[in-house]
């Protein structure tokens, strides 16, 4: 089976906290939610400074701000489990990574991994990039990464309309 794309990365850190920071806070829903809560915030603040405070304008701003702690918390939560991975493989917090992408399937091979991974692209359920990178995400989970200047095979402009076009096929 020939390869479509092929990309080589080191795999550090700051994978993880782009994939968590998009997961988290840059997803429509929660961008929209967290934005409601800060305008409910900000109007209780008003109105408590306008007509005094009542249980319900203490009431709306104690929530609000447990709402955002357990955001950021589950983001430091999650960025801190994978340092803690990347300190139990000993690999100096980084390690290199391939994902190759076939006509019909994404595979990874890692350091981290004793043997590379390989799913068809109808188990991809969502693909997305941040900055620096490429995801392709499973229902459960699990993520296959491309860097994004990390081509060594197939043109990058090329990557993303082919992989949605046959993700989003099934």
């Amino acid at each position: 089976m020939d390869s479509v794309f092929e990309n080589q990365y080191t795999h550090t850190p700051q994978v993880e906290k782009e994939l968590y920071a998009q997961m988290l806070f840059r997803r429509p829903f929660y961008i929209v939610l967290l934005s409601l809560l800060a305008a409910c915030m900000v109007l209780s603040v008003i109105l408590g400074c306008i007509g005094g405070f009542s249980m319900m304008n203490i009431f709306a701003i104690i929530f609000g701000c447990i709402v955002f702690a357990v955001f950021f918390l589950r983001y430091v939560t999650l960025v801190k489990s994978a340092e803690k991975r990347y300190e139990e493989l000993k690999s100096a917090r980084s390690f290199e990574c391939k994902s190759v992408m076939y006509e019909a399937s994404v595979a990874s091979a890692s350091a981290d991994r004793d043997a590379p991974t390989e799913l068809p692209l109808t188990k991809i359920v969502k693909v997305f990039e941040t900055k620096h990178y490429y995801y392709l995400m499973t229902e459960a989970r699990l993520s296959f990464v491309f860097e994004k200047g990390g081509f060594v095979k197939g043109n990058e402009a090329d990557f993303l309309p082919f992989v949605r076009e046959r993700v989003h096929k099934k």
